[in-house]
């Protein structure tokens, strides 16, 4: 199976990424995970790019797919926790 990837915008002095620490060590575990602190230059270049408003973020590179905030979050790793569970019939 391809691993999904993922990239993931978070800050240090956020509250949410902070209550979604464990959802996206989770999440990246199971795919690949760029993960860019948006109070570093490089971090906040890439925001800027994806045009990222708000922390923390996952977007889907493959499909441009966001998931903003902790709700979305934890629904992203539920989903691919189902997906682990039940993997594809031939």
């Amino acid at each position: 199976m391809t691993k999904i990837k993922y990239k993931v915008f978070v800050s240090s002095s956020c509250p949410a990424c902070e209550a979604v620490k464990d959802y996206l060590r989770e999440i990246c575990s199971k795919t690949s995970c760029t993960i860019f602190n948006v109070e570093n230059q490089a971090g906040l270049s890439e925001a800027l790019k994806e045009n990222v408003t708000g922390v923390p973020t996952v977007i889907d590179t493959a499909t441009g797919k966001r998931y903003v905030g902790v709700d979305e979050i934890r629904r992203l790793r539920d989903v691919l926790k189902k997906r682990d569970e039940d993997p594809p019939s031939d």
